[in-house]
């Protein structure tokens, strides 16, 4: 995505940062390696975080993310300063718009094009409490990491004759010094208008909270809320019921000896953590529908039923699982193709590795992507329709192609921002939630490619089939390795561009000697002689032995330079 300033700006502002806190560098970097992202990493997301919060609050950025067999528009909305990062969720609502629940509570609603604070307070979850508790000593030597301590998901459902505005968190229960995953509701119409609602925190009901109330350990981190999942969907045409999806708040194999088969908390009988659950909006009594697993983030159900759930692994083993009835068990922590942090193997038996008699996940992720969000595709484009969208903190978004319930395959598409949440919106287009404060709005491009344009354009320059089919030729050969899409240097510099532009100036990584240091621009006579003998006129190049057609050559510098011109303000 675009940011304020480049990645290799930003990159060498932190590097000298990190060598004026060296101390503080040192004691963090093995946590950082143990979790899969780095500390440069890490600290780049908050300092670009920070940059695009206060300078460009409210602006919109676009831009073109080209897919395997899909290229796509993308609106950047940056969100306020005072959003909290790093959790939270969103719901599609009406005109396409979402609203998004942040970490502390806060409530937006977003557009592609604007973004407005809602005026609702967020249900009460006891932080106030817990603060005071241990400030006077009572939970003993616990520590509390309270940006953890945290609103999960919210979800916009169906309820009878209107809806129900639902909000997963983590809830502090002072009097039995204990907590839950909670699960809270507000009623509103179906045509509510976002702007005209006020909500305190008293208006909220409880609709279900989550049992056993789990002891907080009484020494280092009490509430692990980073594993808390707190996903949240509903079937398309359902209005009585939700989906919702619990961790096991790092509690899965904390206990050495433990047979974890029968006694684990994502395991056992009698607990509702490290599951996917079916709860009624009337009473709010419980299903499980599925259990054993680690920290299920991402969620969503297609119109037949099927639920998606991804579980975020620890270093590997991350899964995307597909229910189809209940009673589904993944095995976690008794069965993992992942490994603890510290290289050590995940579960016991003698099973690591494997799942046993365990229900084996649709797809696994190996090595770890982190996977935070799950989108069913339907109705956004014939490619992707069926698909499975998975977000991710690996700065990328994946779609599984899924035949017959399993991933045949997964595509990575690089957006460099962490993905929290995703949601489908009422005009067909793909909401992404960031971590660094980001809404972005994605849907297929309608805008002719490059590639059609440079066709065109050569269309017109052609006096016979026969020219137009030489042509065809010897631009099919060019694009083998130069893209037309922009930035693209992967294989060799992009023609995007190219008209206009210095000699030898991109970010393409092998040029050989004779353009590297060669001045000047490339222009229609000059482009025309490269691509008609590329080694008589940058002698050493790779490029090969050209068109060897002055006429042929000349059309096509003429037509990548139309393109310059039609793309100039």
């Amino acid at each position: 995505m675009v940011r304020l300033f480049s990645r290799l700006t930003v990159r060498l502002l932190i590097i000298l940062a990190i060598f004026a806190g060296g101390v503080y560098a040192g004691m963090q970097v093995v946590w950082q390696l143990n979790q899969q992202f780095s500390l440069l990493s890490r600290i780049e997301d908050k300092v670009s975080m920070y940059l695009n919060s206060y300078l460009r609050s409210g602006e919109q950025t676009d831009q073109v993310i080209l897919t395997n067999r899909l290229r796509l528009d993308a609106r950047t909305v940056f969100l306020p300063s005072q959003t909290a990062d790093y959790a939270g969720g969103i719901d599609a609502v009406n005109q396409g718009q979402v609203v998004l629940l942040d970490r502390l509570g806060s409530f937006f609603l977003v557009s592609p094009d604007t973004v407005s604070e809602i005026a609702i307070e967020a249900p009460e979850n006891g932080l106030d409490a817990l603060r005071a508790q241990l400030a006077a000593g009572e939970l003993g030597n616990a520590t509390v990491e309270f940006k953890w301590f945290r609103f999960n998901d919210i979800l916009v459902a169906r309820n009878g004759e209107t809806d129900m505005l639902l909000v997963s968190y983590t809830e502090w229960h002072p009097e039995r010094r204990c907590f839950t995953s909670t699960l809270s509701g507000y009623q509103i119409a179906h045509d509510v208008v976002w702007q005209d609602l006020s909500v305190t925190q008293d208006d909220w009901r409880v609709v279900a909270r989550t049992e056993p109330c789990l002891d907080p350990l009484p020494d280092g981190e009490a509430i692990f809320g980073l594993e808390a999942g707190g996903r949240l969907a509903q079937q398309p045409g359902e209005s009585s019921s939700v989906f919702w999806t619990t961790g096991q708040y790092e509690r899965g194999d904390s206990f050495s000896g433990t047979n974890f088969d029968t006694a684990a908390l994502g395991m056992r009988d009698g607990s509702h953590y490290g599951r996917v659950l079916n709860v009624s909006l009337e009473d709010g009594s419980i299903v499980e529908l599925a259990r054993g697993l680690r920290n299920p983030q991402g969620l969503d159900v297609e119109p037949n039923g099927n639920i998606w759930v991804t579980d975020h692994g620890a270093a590997g083993g991350d899964e995307l699982n597909l229910i189809t009835e209940p009673g589904r068990n993944f095995g976690f922590p008794a069965v993992s193709y992942g490994r603890h942090y510290n290289g050590q193997p995940i579960g016991n038996l003698g099973r690591h590795g494997g799942h046993g008699t365990y229900d084996l996940p649709a797809f696994a992720f190996v090595p770890s992507v982190a996977p935070s969000a799950a989108l069913v595709m339907s109705g956004f484009h014939p490619v992707w329709d069926g698909d499975i969208i998975v977000g991710a903190f690996s700065q990328r978004i994946f779609r599984v192609h899924v035949v017959d319930g399993r991933g045949i395959f997964a595509e990575p598409i690089d957006l460099g921002v962490r993905t929290r949440d995703m949601a489908m919106t009422s005009d067909g287009q793909i909401a992404i939630w960031t971590d660094d404060l980001r809404m972005i709005f994605v849907r297929p491009s309608e805008a002719p490619s490059a590639r059609d344009r440079l066709d065109s354009e050569l269309m017109a320059l052609a006096s016979d089939t026969e020219t137009m089919a030489a042509l065809m030729s010897r631009v099919n050969t060019c694009a083998t390795c130069h893209s037309l899409e922009e930035e693209d240097h992967r294989a060799a510099p992009s023609l995007h561009g190219v008209c206009g532009r210095a000699v030898g100036s991109t970010d393409f990584g092998s040029y050989s000697e004779s353009l590297a240091t060669m001045r000047g621009t490339w222009e229609t006579e000059s482009l025309s002689q490269y691509i008609n003998a590329p080694s008589v006129f940058a002698p050493g190049t790779s490029m090969g032995y050209g068109v060897q057609d002055e006429d042929v050559s000349r059309m096509i510098a003429t037509a990548l330079c139309q393109l310059r011109e039609a793309d100039a303000p």
